[in-house]
């Protein structure tokens, strides 16, 4: 296969038609999708200065090798900054497995099991990495135990990942897996803000994306220029150069119909959903009937948290909220939503039923914030409050008002909510108004139990509370650490976590061996 290393990801194409479903050429690739967060920025303080101390830093120029393939290891990389890929050759056809970043870390499993390393290592810009020998980084693994629970989590997940792959068997599947693996680098990076004015740039070339997703570079280009002409990708002035302006954008095009979808549906998130946004919305002149929806995520301002974790937290709750509603066959791109924050408050059209809302949605979110709380350190781990009512809603050129928005917003806000939530470390709960309850829950045959609802009051400012309440995901409080804390003497809290990048730590830390050797 001709190699394209100078060409730009969104420049002009032979084929000027519209997109066409390019399928995934079988077998071709083995896929790994990014964790939720990197190694190193799953770490925390102490934990990150003592494993800079047992390295020193090195820079690799844009087409280097970091590692290579077949050969014996006895090095392991914490990529600061830049890009890299990770692949393997086959004949003259190079298949792309990952895309590493800042905080990666890189050959861990050969150094640790193998010893021979499986892959190559090539940088896709400059490079600047911290290089440790494997039998430093497993002594530091041995002096913390957390660390090494890190790794493993994340060696794990990407096992799994590998012999599951993503769609697998999808004819249509390589334009929404594209998306999928770009929108994933954003999320692990930090980089996804729920707006679609959020930018990312990866530096690779169509015939790179093609490798990774495991299509054709033609088929690449078509997307790309699809992509360009509605605005998700800008127009690129250097080359190897892919910059991706609309998240939201991407992010519907990884969203698919449900299975039992009716024939003719559009994908939940597509343009059909999207017109349908902009045809109730643009009819929304009066208070209309509709189901609200307030979220808001527990001790979000904790100082626990730095704003480096408040962003994955952010990334993580949207991409929950995104994938529930369209499994629940909500279109989330055809609600109303506003930002607030720490939470978000989603109006559903008025022509969707409640009941989903309640049934699949509560499951739903109850098992997506386990799986996603299964494999998240403590301090990104999402305690989410969920209020439901349903009501008169208006909007002016400020947002929405109504009766209805004021109770939902007391709901999830109400301090006997809150206690419930702290009370049992659980990872939801679930308010619904007596009206929700009433005349929705009560009538749940399916995932949702009514009985497993619980009656709680109280008064929030000037108006009395009364909601149906369903905790899930009830785990015992971690030690030394409750986000959501319940009121107790205060608990005193470990080193905090922080953000920065290894470049950023004080040079007697970092690289001192290399200080060392200078003296010597």
């Amino acid at each position: 296969m001709k190699r394209d290393e100078g060409s730009d990801p969104a420049g002009s194409v032979r084929d000027a038609g519209q997109v066409a479903d390019i399928p995934v050429t079988a077998g071709s690739v083995r896929w790994e999708r990014p964790t939720a967060r990197s190694f190193w920025n799953a770490l925390a303080d102490p934990e990150r200065e003592a494993l800079a101390a047992a390295g020193v830093e090195e820079v690799f120029r844009a087409g280097a090798v970091l590692c290579r393939a077949g050969e014996d290891t006895s090095q392991v990389m914490i990529i600061d900054s830049g890009w890299a890929k990770v692949s393997v050759r086959d004949g003259d056809t190079e298949k792309i497995l990952a895309v590493r970043g800042q905080g990666d870390v890189v050959g861990e499993r050969a150094a640790l099991i193998t010893g021979v390393r499986s892959a190559t290592v090539t940088a896709l810009d400059e490079v600047s990495a911290m290089v440790l020998p494997a039998e430093r980084f497993a002594e530091f693994l041995r002096a913390h135990p957390r660390a090494a629970e890190v790794l493993e989590r994340q060696v794990t997940e990407r096992r799994e990942e590998d012999r599951a792959r993503l769609f697998p068997g999808e004819p249509t599947g390589a334009e929404r897996r594209l998306a999928w693996l770009l929108l994933d680098l954003a999320q692990r990076r930090g980089g996804y803000q729920h707006t679609a004015a959020a930018m990312f740039t990866l530096p690779m070339s169509q015939q790179e994306l093609a490798d990774w997703t495991g299509t054709s570079a033609d088929a690449i280009a078509r997307f790309l220029r699809s992509w360009r002409d509605r605005g998700i990708i800008a127009r690129g002035e250097r080359s190897r150069r892919l910059t991706v302006i609309d998240l939201d954008g991407l992010a519907a095009l990884c969203d698919v119909a449900p299975p039992d979808a009716p024939v003719g549906r559009a994908p939940n998130g597509s343009h059909g959903a999207a017109v349908e946004a902009a045809q109730w919305q643009r009819d929304w002149h009066e208070p209309l009937n509709c189901s609200i929806v307030f979220t808001d995520v527990a001790g979000f301002s904790d100082p626990v948290r730095n704003d480096g974790d408040r962003d994955v937290v952010r990334a993580a709750m949207y991409e929950i909220l995104r994938s529930c509603f369209d499994a629940a066959r909500v279109p989330w791109a055809a609600c109303y939503r506003e930002d607030r924050g720490d939470g978000a408050v989603i109006v559903v059209p008025p022509t969707i039923s409640t009941h989903r809302l309640v049934d699949p949605l509560l499951a739903e979110l109850a098992d997506r914030l386990r799986q996603y709380n299964r494999r998240a350190s403590e301090v990104v781990r999402i305690q989410l409050r969920v209020a439901l009512h349903v009501g008169p809603v208006g909007r002016d050129a400020e947002g929405l008002t109504g009766q209805a928005v004021i109770a939902a917003a007391r709901i999830v806000d109400a301090p006997v909510i809150k206690a419930r939530l702290a009370a049992e470390q659980a990872d939801l709960i679930f308010a619904a108004s007596d009206y929700v309850y009433d005349h929705v829950v009560r009538n749940c045959a399916g995932r949702v139990d009514p009985a497993a609802f619980e009656h709680l009051e109280c008064q929030v400012k000037e108006m009395h509370v009364s909601v149906w309440a369903h905790l899930s995901g009830r785990v015992a409080p971690p030690p030394g650490l409750a986000l959501a804390a319940p009121p107790s003497p205060a608990v005193s809290i470990g080193p905090l976590p922080v953000a920065a990048p290894l470049g950023k730590l004080p040079p007697e830390v970092r690289g001192r061996d290399r200080q060392r050797a200078a003296r010597g």
